[in-house]
Order: C-alpha cells, then structure tokens, then sequence
C-alpha cells in the first residue's frame, strides 16, 4: 500500500499541478495585467452591423446546431493627417466563467454589446487603432478570480496529487503511515518552489514579448 501511495502521489503529478496552478495567477500577473494597462486612448463607436448564422458542430455528444452572431463595430481615429474610420468584427458571445473572472477572450463582445442601439466607448493603445475594444469588455476582462474558480484549483491540487494524504487513514501500520505523511510534506515543500521558479521565468519572458505586441487581429 506504501508503494502505491508513493507512486500514486508521485512528482510528477504535484509538479503538473502546480505548474497548472502558479501559470493561472503568475500569467494574470505578469502578462495580462501589463497588456491591458497599455489601453489608455479612449473613442466613439457603435455597432454598425450584426450577422447572425447557424453551423452545425459534431462532437463526442453528437450533432446540433449553433448560432453564432457576430458584431461589426465602427469608429473613428484622430490620426496624424486627417481622421481615420475603421471597422472591427467580433464574435458576441454570453458572458460566462470561461476565464475564470467571468471575463471573454479577446475579439469576443458580450451579447449586451451586440443587442447595443447606441455609442459605444472604445478602448485602444495608443497609435494602434486596430487594437480597439469596447470598454465594457475591457472593464470586464480585469474582474478578480471569482471563488468558484479557486476552489477548483484547489479540488484538482487534491485530486491530482492528494494520493498519499488520501490513503494515509487506510493505512493499518503507524509506522509506515508516518513515513507516508513525511514524504507528502517533503514533496510539496521542494516541488512547490521548484514549479513556481520554472512558470515565474516563462511568465516574465512572455511579459517582455507581450510589451512589444503590434498585432491584434483576431479571427472569429
């Protein structure tokens, strides 16, 4: 039962986990924090057209289909000669938890957005206007973490490396219960730190690229 426990709650699965669990918070820090900052500008627009088509989409579940609307947005830059009119499409989608904060991915719009009649204030950075959002989805994608999305990192923490501290009440020896005790300790407190040095040095090299960043066009 020692062996199994051991290999159940093996290195392996605790590195994973933490690297999945220091790369959610590490990368908010790091890179999205610093990219969103950089939409200073703000502009006028409305939604100048909205389309909406149905695909079907085949899965493990089956075949159904899917409506997908789409919403154009037109606005206006003051550029260095004369002002500049441009169009931007993105795909509307409900606002959900899909990034944890309850958030859209970029080049996503909420439907809010898409059924919007009126002006809309944009946000872009500054000398790239093809880098225009709406400022509700800009607000919207910087909200905290909810709760739900912490307890879930805590659940896959437990299940994907809890092996040894779940077995260790079925465990009949005391003696091999505490070694099995002191080997679940000693791994998270030399993994843990290992994993958080290895995702902050990709975390900080993808902040310095995302610092550069020019090109914002996203297909939807």
């Amino acid at each position: 039962m020692y062996f199994f426990m051991f290999a159940g709650g093996s290195p392996f699965f605790i590195f994973f986990i933490a690297c999945l669990f220091f790369s959610f918070y590490l990368l908010e820090w790091a890179l999205w924090k610093p990219f969103w900052k950089r939409f200073t500008d703000q502009v006028e627009g409305r939604v100048d057209r909205r389309s909406v088509r149905e695909v079907t989409i085949q899965d493990d579940g089956g075949t159904y289909r899917k409506e997908i609307k789409h919403a154009t947005i037109v606005y206006t830059v003051q550029g260095a000669l004369a002002p500049c009119t441009l169009y931007r499409t993105f795909e509307a989608q409900e606002i959900g938890d899909s990034n944890g904060s309850g958030g859209l991915p970029i080049g996503y719009v909420s439907l809010e957005t898409f059924d919007n009649v009126g002006s809309l204030t944009l946000r872009l950075v500054p000398g790239l206007p093809g880098s225009a959002i709406p400022e509700f989805e800009w607000k919207m994608t910087q909200q905290p973490y909810s709760w739900s999305f912490h307890l879930t990192i805590l659940f896959l923490v437990f299940c994907c490396s809890g092996f040894l501290g779940v077995l260790v009440p079925l465990m009949t020896i005391d003696k091999w219960k505490t070694r099995a005790v002191v080997l679940f300790i000693a791994y998270y407190l030399t993994i843990l730190p290992l994993a958080g040095i290895l995702c902050r040095r990709r975390a900080l090299a993808q902040m310095k690229r995302q610092e550069t960043t020019i090109d914002f066009t996203v297909e939807v």
